[in-house]
């Protein structure tokens, strides 16, 4: 059972991270006179070594917790933008000030 939970949420995690690190190396491609900021490969590095602890080494723990610190995270903000997105939906325009 808790084997199960884990491994979903390595793979929740995970692909939220990838989605992630994908748009904002799209992101930051755009930029033509910067160079890209050395996090975003390291982001690459760090979800390519979690996806072969996980897969080569067997580590389920280990590659867990090295994608739900930052995941975690991750997923609230995008609960947090999903959820001004359908009040400025239903409500219309939020007012910041």
């Amino acid at each position: 059972m808790i084997n199960t939970i884990l491994k979903y949420a390595f793979w929740i995690t995970w692909s939220v991270e990838l989605i992630f690190i994908l748009w904002m190396t799209w992101d930051e491609l755009k930029l033509k006179h910067l160079a890209m900021p050395a996090y975003i490969p390291l982001g690459i590095l760090w979800l390519l070594v979690a996806l072969i602890i996980k897969t080569i080494i067997k580590s389920d723990k280990s590659a867990l917790i090295m994608v739900a610190i930052p995941g975690v995270p991750l997923l609230f903000m995008i609960g947090f933008i999903l959820v001004v997105y359908i009040v400025d939906f239903v409500a219309g325009p939020i007012r910041w000030n």
